[in-house]
């Protein structure tokens, strides 16, 4: 994004060259931005929160049932995406070891 913010996650809309729809719309299952030097901080797990989500859905007394992971959809203008690339968490986990606190083994990969 242009203000360096970070989204990492699953496509469920992009745009459409055709008509007037000029955005992308995600599930995203981390966010984080680039600092000054350009490096990636996340500094969000949605696929923690999702996954609570669920378990206290199967609750009785869930203050959150109101809530699903539609609720999380991020709709992103075109005109403020700066790049958009595959991403691989074990791939990332390999050149940035000082995260592997924040990303467990078991997190999931978009």
């Amino acid at each position: 994004m242009a203000n360096r913010k970070i989204y990492i996650g699953w496509i469920l809309e992009t745009m459409d060259p055709t008509n007037e729809r000029k955005h992308i719309t995600l599930l995203p299952l981390f966010s984080g931005y680039r600092d000054e030097n350009g490096k990636t901080e996340l500094t969000t797990r949605y696929d923690e929160i999702y996954a609570k989500m669920n378990a206290e859905e199967a609750t009785a007394d869930s203050n959150i049932g109101h809530v699903t992971p539609d609720d999380f959809r991020v709709v992103l203008p075109v005109s403020r995406v700066e790049s958009a690339n595959y991403f691989d968490l074990d791939v990332y986990r390999r050149f940035n070891p000082e995260t592997d606190l924040f990303l467990s083994p078991g997190a999931v990969n978009p």
